[in-house]
């Protein structure tokens, strides 16, 4: 099932298998799946497109840092690994992908790392935005930058306990 919602970032749309989570896209993204649109949807779809919904939207508000939904993204299990990673980034903080490769225990593998982020199907759910170069840079976004930049600037302000919320530029 899926469906599409409003947010501070422009339409998402939200897509759910059996009850689990399994894709997020900005607008103008690709279906990475498109057969998946509305067939047959059962109420534990429903459902759990409305939790992440309300989810999304309490984090918009700076009053959720974690989720907590049944995710399902399809990966490679090297994809799926590193995705694990960037889910042990806390909240309004960044890593670099030499640190995240790092962590997987694969030494130089940012590159690897760097294109397994970019197949995230499930961004800010699996935080891939808080990855940035090493030299501070903010790299590439399946969201585009200003996407990036804003979502983490969104973090930065209210983990400081400042409520500025979105930035425009």
């Amino acid at each position: 099932m899926q469906i599409e919602i409003g947010s501070p970032l422009g339409p998402l749309t939200l897509t759910s298998i059996e009850g689990k989570l399994t894709q997020l896209q900005f607008a103008g993204q690709r279906a990475s799946n498109p057969d998946i649109q509305n067939k047959d949807p059962a109420t534990k779809d429903l459902l759990i497109i409305q939790q992440a919904s309300l989810q999304l939207l309490e984090y918009f508000n700076g009053k959720r840092q974690e989720f907590s939904l049944p995710l399902s993204p399809q990966g490679t299990k090297f994809q799926k690994e590193a995705w694990n990673i960037i889910k042990k980034i806390p909240y309004g903080e960044t890593r670099s992908y030499t640190w995240q490769s790092d962590a997987m225990k694969k030494l130089r593998a940012q590159r690897a790392v760097g294109v397994a982020n970019s197949k995230n199907p499930l961004p800010i759910f699996i935080p891939c935005h808080r990855i940035i170069a090493k030299n501070g840079s903010l790299k590439s976004y399946v969201g585009g930058a200003l996407v990036k930049k804003r979502l983490l600037f969104h973090e930065v302000f209210f983990n400081s306990g400042e409520k500025l919320g979105f930035p425009l530029e």
